[in-house]
Formats: C-alpha cells, sequence, structure tokens
C-alpha cells in the first residue's frame, strides 16, 4: 500500500503565499470564531457541517484583521478552510476527544489502514493486501 504525503492544492500553496504574515490573524480568527459559535449554542451536533455563510464570516473578520485576500485566494483553499474551521469548532464545542475522532474520521489513510485490517483475517493476509494497490 502507498501512502502519499499530505499535500496542498495549488490553491491552498496561493492562499497560503496571500496570508503571509498574517496567519497568526488566521488562527486567532479560527479560535475566537470557534469560541463565538460555542457561546452561541449554535452548533448541537459533532457533524455539523461548515457552511459558506461561516467561511464568509471569517474572511470578513481576516480582512478586518489586515489581511489582503482575493476571492479567488479565499475559494482556491475553500476545502482547507472549511475543514480547519470545522476542527476548531470541534475542538471548542465538544472537546478534544470528539476533534481527535472527527479528525481520524477524515483521514484518508486511516480510512485504507482500516478498511485493510477489516478485510484481512490474518496478519500475514493484511500485509499483503498492503502490497496491492489501492482500488479507487
Amino acid at each position: 500500500m502507498t501512502v502519499r504525503a499530505d499535500t496542498l492544492t495549488d490553491g491552498e500553496k496561493e492562499f497560503a503565499r496571500a496570508l503571509g504574515g498574517n496567519t497568526p490573524a488566521y488562527r486567532d480568527v479560527l479560535t475566537s470564531y470557534a469560541l463565538e459559535l460555542k457561546g452561541q449554542n449554535l452548533i448541537n451536533s459533532p457533524s455539523f457541517e461548515v457552511t459558506a455563510a461561516m467561511r464568509g464570516e471569517l474572511l470578513r473578520r481576516l480582512r478586518a484583521r489586515g489581511a489582503r485576500l482575493s476571492e479567488a485566494q479565499w475559494e482556491g483553499a475553500a476545502g482547507l478552510v472549511a475543514e480547519q474551521l470545522e476542527f476548531e469548532i470541534t475542538r471548542y464545542v465538544f472537546g478534544r476527544p470528539a476533534e481527535f475522532a472527527r479528525r481520524v474520521s477524515e483521514d484518508v489513510q486511516v480510512k485504507r489502514a482500516v478498511e485493510l485490517v477489516t478485510k484481512a483475517r490474518t496478519p500475514k493476509e493484511l500485509l499483503a493486501l498492503a502490497q496491492r494497490p489501492a482500488q479507487d
């Protein structure tokens, strides 16, 4: 089994470049927004979804902190931003164990490992399955 390194898309790389020195502000905005949502009791389930409106609010707050991001740069990292916000909200609303569970449930490598362990009846069979390319 080949496990590829996690990499950023071109859009996510452009977002990171554009964010530049505003990375601490980005982290602050993620955390403060997550805490605000917790205080307002707006998130009721650990399986909530980040909405376009939530991402829009993050961008508004980030720009208020001095970040200069174009809509294209922001949208190029929409998936990454949503994922980071989802983990942050989950941590503050439901706790670190819930955040960890969410991260693991969305991790491609972990999903593949669980799939292989479920299929294999013996350690030898597991190793043989792991040598085969993944079927997408």
